[in-house]
C-alpha cells in the first residue's frame, strides 16, 4: 500500500509540474540525431506519465469529484479532456519519433497538458479542496493507483532509451485505455 503525508491535489499538482518540465524539455531540443534520440526518449515519457497520470484522475479523482461537487458540466469538460488526451497520446506513439509530425504531435499533447492543468488547478481543485473529500485518503488511493497503472505500463519505462540505428524506440508496449494497442519492435 502507498503510503503518503500529502493530500490528493498536491500529489496531482506535482504531476502537473513534472509533465510541463517534460514538455519545456522536449521543446528545447534542436534537430539532429543524438536530439532525436532525446525527444523520443522524452516524448515517451511524456506519454507514460500522462497515461498514468490520467487514468489514475480518471479512476480516483473524478468519481470522488462528481459525487462532492455535483457540477456535470465540470466533470464532462475534464473527462472530455481526458479522452482527447489519450487521442493524442496514442497518435503521438503511432509515428515515427524523429521529424516535424512528431514535434507537432507532442506539441499538441503540451498544450492539452497545459490547458488540462489550467483547468484543474483554477476550476477543479479549489472546489475539491473545499468540499469534504478527505484528501489524504484519496492520495492513498491515489498512490496505490499510480502504482498499480506504473506496474501495468512498466512495458514504457523498460523501453524508454533504447533506439533502434534509425533512432526509433525498440521492445516497448503502449496501453493506454480506449486507445488502440501499438507495439514497436526492433
Amino acid at each position: 500500500m502507498f503510503e503518503t503525508n500529502v493530500n490528493a491535489l498536491d500529489m496531482l499538482e506535482a504531476d502537473h509540474r513534472e509533465l510541463l518540465g517534460l514538455f519545456k524539455g522536449y521543446s528545447m531540443l534542436e534537430r539532429g540525431r543524438s536530439a532525436d534520440i532525446a525527444k523520443a526518449t522524452i516524448g515517451d515519457a511524456l506519454c507514460a506519465l500522462l497515461a498514468i497520470h490520467g487514468e489514475a484522475e480518471r479512476a480516483i479523482l473524478f468519481p470522488a469529484a462528481r459525487r462532492t461537487l455535483a457540477d456535470d458540466d465540470l466533470m464532462h469538460d475534464a473527462e472530455s479532456q481526458y479522452r482527447a488526451t489519450t487521442v493524442l497520446i496514442a497518435k503521438a506513439l503511432a509515428m515515427k519519433h524523429a521529424g516535424p509530425e512528431y514535434d507537432r504531435a507532442v506539441g499538441l499533447i503540451g498544450t492539452a497538458i497545459s490547458e488540462h492543468v489550467q483547468s484543474q488547478e483554477i476550476d477543479m481543485f479549489p472546489r475539491v479542496r473545499n468540499s469534504r473529500i478527505d484528501l489524504k485518503a484519496l492520495a492513498l488511493r491515489l498512490g496505490d493507483c499510480k502504482f498499480a497503472l506504473a506496474v501495468e505500463h512498466k512495458d514504457i519505462q523498460a523501453g524508454i532509451g533504447r533506439f533502434d540505428e534509425v533512432g526509433d524506440p525498440v521492445g516497448r508496449e503502449i496501453r493506454v485505455r480506449g486507445a488502440p494497442q501499438h507495439r514497436v519492435m526492433a
